[in-house]
């Protein structure tokens, strides 16, 4: 970890596989009309995946659950935005979860740990804590040679019903250089916790309730999701703000540090 080298601009690879901006703006935009085109399935079954139930109850409320994880979170302007697009799914709300509180909206850039059990991850955490702080630092110091690297700039696609376990509003990068800044940031938390699976990024705009679906309520879905979708936003993203959070579920986030934040 101490010999890790920072450079956020070049040649992206994900996953031991070279990546164009184009080739990964096509993938996101595929995957994200893939899913909404299958809610037009008339014989659709809306399966209730493991990974929801593990964060929601059948009544809505979210279970504890236990991580931690890097995040971008979002200015006031952003919250206030981004807001605008949850308060569109309100026909739909009864078969949403708990809303979220719109003053913890983020973008995840990498996960880290996460369980139903807090004893479980104790041991992984406190070693992904301290491969991020020094990663972080060296980010603060790289930042300080290359401040025209600092901000990585995100524009949203659509919103898209997300594996059965949330509405999520999808973002791209804007430029070459944004995907860049971004992918490289990604593949450098890779040394602290390893992801076999590539960014999506995404703001969560609300969970699902553990239950089927029926085709009316499907159609329900579609409607706000079409809502949602004549509307752009764009999201500015800040490097040294970047934020180390614990969470005890999905609505309890605490941010412990940020580049900025730390000292050598």
């Amino acid at each position: 970890m101490d010999g890790i080298e920072i450079s956020l601009v070049g040649a992206v690879w994900m996953k031991d596989e070279q990546w164009s901006y184009a080739r990964y703006k096509g993938a996101l935009l595929e995957e994200q009309l893939g899913a909404i085109n299958g809610l037009y399935d008339p014989q659709r079954i809306w399966e209730i995946p493991d990974a929801l139930q593990k964060k929601v109850d059948l009544d809505g409320s979210l279970l504890p659950f236990f991580g931690d994880t890097t995040v971008f979170e979002l200015s006031s302007q952003q919250v206030a935005e981004v807001g605008e697009l949850i308060d569109l799914l309100e026909p739909i709300s009864e078969n949403l979860a708990t809303p979220l509180d719109r003053q913890q909206l983020h973008m995840t850039l990498h996960d880290l740990n996460n369980s139903s059990s807090p004893e479980e991850i104790a041991t992984p955490i406190a070693k992904s804590k301290h491969q991020v702080i020094i990663i972080m630092k060296l980010l603060k110091e790289y930042l300080k040679d290359n401040p025209d690297h600092r901000y990585i700039n995100m524009v949203s696609t659509r919103a898209y019903p997300s594996s059965n376990i949330a509405v999520l509003l999808g973002l791209i990068p804007k430029s070459e250089l944004d995907f860049q800044l971004l992918i490289k940031l990604y593949n450098i938390f890779d040394s602290a916790v390893y992801l076999d699976y590539w960014l999506r990024p995404h703001i969560t705009l609300a969970y699902f309730k553990p239950r089927e679906l029926r085709q009316v309520e499907i159609a329900g879905l579609r409607s706000c999701l079409d809502q949602i979708n004549q509307r752009e936003v764009e999201i500015k993203l800040d490097i040294l703000e970047l934020a180390y959070q614990h969470f005890d579920h999905m609505n309890q986030y605490q941010t412990k540090f940020c580049p900025r934040t730390l000292t050598e």
